[in-house]
């Protein structure tokens, strides 16, 4: 301990007090890093096209900072917090992961989130027009649309 931290502390009896002043003393600033979290926890939403991993990797980042600044939480706050952050197209896995009463960790949902973020990739609907031409449709265009070719049959 430096001579100024001896100095100040001389008077006190007990390793306990000494701990209660210092906590009195840094409390504030624990406290403004708890908030910065909660607020990163409370206002991040993964964008649509970004990688799950990405977005669901930050939000453990942000759930251990007040963790690790004595905020408890647990596992199933952790994941309704993850859960809220991810954008409509995982609707289906959340609505699977509530009715079935799943309890995960983040880590674990982590995998989960991936697996459907696949899957979502894969499923991606083709639209395709059809073009009417004198009253019967142009197969021949169809088809030409189908194998992704831009050509006008006109």
């Amino acid at each position: 301990m430096t001579n100024v931290l001896q100095k100040l502390y001389q008077g006190l009896a007990t390793a306990k007090d000494i701990i209660h002043n210092l906590q009195e003393m840094f409390g504030e600033q624990n406290r403004s890093a708890q908030q910065a979290a909660i607020k990163g926890l409370r206002s991040t939403k993964m964008v649509e096209s970004s990688p799950v991993w990405e977005h669901v990797s930050m939000m453990i980042s942000f759930i251990n900072v007040p963790e690790m600044l004595g905020v408890e939480m647990d596992v199933e706050t952790k994941v309704d917090v993850i859960l809220f952050s991810i954008p409509k197209s995982f609707n289906q896995l959340v609505l699977n992961y509530y009715m079935n009463k799943m309890v995960v960790t983040p880590s674990k949902l982590l995998n989960m989130l991936q697996v459907a973020e696949n899957l979502i990739k894969k499923e991606k609907p083709t639209v395709i027009l059809i073009e009417e031409a004198s009253g019967y449709f142009d197969t021949f265009h169809i088809c030409n649309m189908l194998q992704g070719l831009r050509e006008n049959p006109k």
